[in-house]
C-alpha cells in the first residue's frame, strides 16, 4: 500500500491541457511551486487519515462488540467512504500554490501549457529544454511562477534564449545613441538667471508643440518649409525651373539645352525666385538648428539625435549649392558635380 501511495499518479489541467506525473516526481526540485504542491497533497493525505482513524475509534467505541474479523471489515469500508468523499472536496490551497482542485481530482493552473510542459520535464529528467519557438519574455514569466531559476536551463538552449536580451541590449544601445534624453527634465522654478529662462522657454517652444498653441503653430511652419524645400530641390532639375543667361543665345538654341540635363544645369540659372526662396529656406533651416543647439539643455545629446542628424542631413546640400552658385558657378559644369544633381 505504501508503494502505491509512493508512486501516486498526480493530474495537472494547465489551460486545458492535460498532463500527468507521479508524487516522487514533483519532490525532485525543493523550494519549487510543483514541490510545495506535492508536500502540500501528502500533509493533505496525513491529515485526512489522522481524522478518519480518530472518528472511528470513537463510534466503535460506543458500538455492539462484534467478532474482529467485523469491526476491521467495517473499519476499512468507512475509510474508503472517507476517502471518496474528500475527493468530492474542493482544497483550500495557500496563496503559494494558487491552483483549483476540480471534481475529477486534477490541479487547474491557468497558466500556459507549452512551457509547463517544459517545466515538468525538468523534474522527470534534470535538464531544462525550451524550444525556439517559444516567446523569451513569455518563457521568463511562467518561469518566474513556477519558481524555477533560468540557471538551469540547458546549456544547447541558452544561446537562443539569450538572443532576445542581446538584441534587446543592441536596440537599446541604438536607441540610446540616437535619442537620448534630450529633453531633459528642468525645474523651470528655479533657473535663477533670466538667460537660463530664456533659453529653456524658447527650447520647449521650438521642441514641444504641446505646450503651446504658438508652439504647434511653429510645428506646422517646419513642416510647410520642409516640404518646401523638397519641392525646389525637385524643381531646380527640371525646365520650368532653369533659366537663361543674360548673355547668350536665341530660343532655338535655349529650348536643345533644355533637353539635355547635364547643359541644363551647366549652361543655365536656376530661376530667380526658386533661388532666393530655396536660399531663404536654407538660412532659415540653419538658423533654426543654431537656435536649438544654443538652447539645448544638453547639447551633446542634442547633436547626437535622430532629429538633429535628419536636419543637417537636410541642410548640407542646399548649404552647399549655395556656396558654388555664390563662389564659382562655372564648378557646376564639372561632371562629378553634376551628378549630384
Amino acid at each position: 500500500m505504501s508503494l502505491m501511495n509512493r508512486m501516486e499518479i498526480i493530474n495537472f489541467n494547465i489551460g486545458g491541457t492535460k498532463f500527468s506525473t507521479t508524487l516522487p516526481t514533483l519532490k525532485k526540485l525543493p523550494n519549487t511551486r510543483l514541490y510545495d504542491l506535492a508536500v502540500h497533497i501528502d500533509e493533505e493525505k496525513q491529515k485526512q487519515k489522522g481524522i478518519a482513524a480518530q472518528d472511528l475509534a470513537s463510534e466503535l467505541e460506543n458500538e455492539t462488540i462484534l467478532p474482529n474479523a467485523v469491526i476491521v471489515d467495517d473499519i476499512e469500508k468507512r475509510i474508503s467512504d472517507l476517502k471518496v468523499a474528500s475527493n468530492h472536496k474542493r482544497d483550500q490551497p495557500t496563496d503559494n500554490l494558487k491552483y483549483i482542485k476540480t471534481s475529477d481530482g486534477e490541479y487547474f493552473y491557468d497558466r500556459e501549457p507549452e512551457v509547463f510542459r517544459c517545466v515538468l520535464n525538468l523534474y522527470r529528467t534534470g535538464h531544462l529544454h525550451i524550444p525556439n519557438s517559444l516567446c523569451t519574455p513569455m518563457v521568463r514569466l511562467e518561469l518566474k511562477f513556477w519558481q524555477i531559476e533560468e540557471l538551469v536551463l540547458a546549456p544547447c538552449c541558452l544561446s537562443s534564449y539569450k538572443q532576445f536580451d542581446d538584441a534587446k541590449d543592441i536596440i537599446k544601445e541604438i536607441e540610446n545613441f540616437f535619442q537620448e534624453d534630450v529633453h531633459e527634465k528642468v525645474n523651470y522654478d528655479k533657473c535663477g538667471y533670466s538667460t537660463q529662462r530664456v533659453r529653456i522657454a524658447v527650447w520647449r517652444f521650438m521642441t514641444q508643440p504641446n505646450s503651446s498653441t504658438a508652439a504647434k503653430v511653429w510645428l506646422l511652419i517646419q513642416w510647410l518649409i520642409i516640404i518646401g524645400s523638397f519641392v525646389i530641390v525637385a524643381m531646380e532639375t527640371v525646365p520650368a525651373g532653369r533659366a537663361p543667361r543674360l548673355m547668350f543665345y536665341n530660343q532655338t538654341v535655349y529650348n536643345y539645352i533644355l533637353l539635355d540635363k547635364s547643359m541644363r544645369i551647366s549652361m543655365t540659372d536656376l530661376d530667380s525666385v526658386l533661388y532666393f526662396t530655396d536660399t531663404a529656406l536654407m538660412f532659415f533651416m540653419l538658423l533654426e538648428f543654431i537656435i536649438k543647439l544654443l538652447c539645448a539643455p544638453n547639447q551633446l545629446k542634442f547633436l547626437k539625435s535622430a532629429s538633429t542628424v535628419c536636419d543637417i542631413l537636410a541642410v548640407i546640400p542646399h548649404f552647399v549649392t549655395f556656396l558654388i552658385i555664390f563662389i564659382s558657378p562655372i564648378v557646376l559644369a564639372n561632371d562629378a558635380v553634376l551628378t549630384l544633381f
